[in-house]
């Protein structure tokens, strides 16, 4: 298996080596690599990842983009003159008609909805009041974490889940290359077992940030 501070690469070298060095699979290998992740990637959240100030909302604009791979707000914070105030999430007809207001109320963003106008652009964050002057945002979220983006990357995937991702992958290659489903059951099975054990070790430590990592 691939080892701790391993990357992308080195992931990808380690279901080769399970699949008995088939080079002629290298490609199909990284497709099963990215379904395997797929799998699990709605399953884990990671604390230190939970908490950014990602943006600034902009004067006269009610809108701001989601945090990047943004999964669920927790929470959202606008900092007013140096102080980081809580928001207060509220459904899209409330922020709709607070802004439809005559004449308009302008200030700092107190409340803020989450909403899909185009389903091209995705989803939005909708503020009220409209700012009258940019403002940071800070939120609490699960994010997405993404599929590494090349042979040198190392995240969570390719280290603590490096396991975990490699027997999925090597049962989907074994079920659909090797056409062998009794083998590739039994690396499903080990698969779920690295998980199982992922949350065992994370149900023992507290976060030190404002959520806690879970494994679902």
């Amino acid at each position: 298996m691939a080892e701790a501070g391993s990357t992308w690469l080195d992931l990808q070298q380690a279901v080769l080596d399970e699949m008995d060095q088939r080079t002629d699979i290298a490609d199909a290998v990284v497709r099963k690599l990215t379904e395997a992740i797929e799998f699990y990637q709605d399953k884990i959240f990671l604390a230190d990842e939970a908490e950014l100030q990602w943006a600034s909302c902009t004067t006269g604009v009610q809108t701001v983009s989601l945090p990047p791979n943004f999964e669920n707000l927790d929470r959202l914070f606008v900092n007013i003159d140096g102080v980081w105030y809580p928001m207060e999430q509220k459904d899209q007809d409330f922020i709709e008609t607070y802004n439809a207001q005559v004449p308009p109320v302008l200030g700092p963003p107190l409340y803020f909805a989450i909403y899909q106008q185009d389903p091209n652009v995705g989803p939005l964050i909708n503020l009220a009041p409209v700012p009258d002057q940019p403002y940071q945002l800070k939120a609490i979220y699960e994010q997405i974490i993404p599929v590494p983006a090349n042979d040198t990357t190392s995240n969570f995937w390719t280290v603590d889940g490096a396991s975990m991702i490699m027997h999925r992958a090597v049962g989907l290659l074994r079920m659909t290359v090797v056409r062998s489903e009794d083998l590739g059951q039994a690396d499903f099975l080990l698969a779920q077992r690295e998980y199982w054990r992922l949350k065992r070790r994370v149900d023992t430590i507290q976060a030190s940030r404002k959520v806690k990592a879970r494994y679902l």
